[in-house]
């Protein structure tokens, strides 16, 4: 049997919003260090659509770097529930 390498990222991101961009170039510089496949798992305290967030209170620029980030290091999204946190 052939093994092969993979990368696991275990991440908890910042939850304070001028905290994010730095988050996102410290993935990304991350990333380019890891040769072959990557799994991130965890969670980045960011969305990237409208529908993951159930109000309407939306940092739309964050939201454009983060879909950027996932293109640019081409992420897939696996995910099992709509919403992962929520507090009224």
């Amino acid at each position: 049997m052939e093994w092969r390498n993979w990368w696991l990222i275990g991440i908890y991101g910042p939850h304070e919003d001028d905290e994010k961009l730095n988050f996102l170039q410290e993935l990304h510089d991350l990333r380019a260090l890891c040769n072959g496949p990557f799994l991130i798992a965890r969670d980045f305290n960011l969305i990237y659509q409208a529908m993951n967030k159930k109000n309407a209170n939306l940092n739309t620029a964050l939201m454009g770097h983060f879909g950027h980030f996932l293109d640019d290091v081409e992420v897939k999204e696996i995910q099992g529930r709509k919403y992962t946190w929520f507090s009224e």
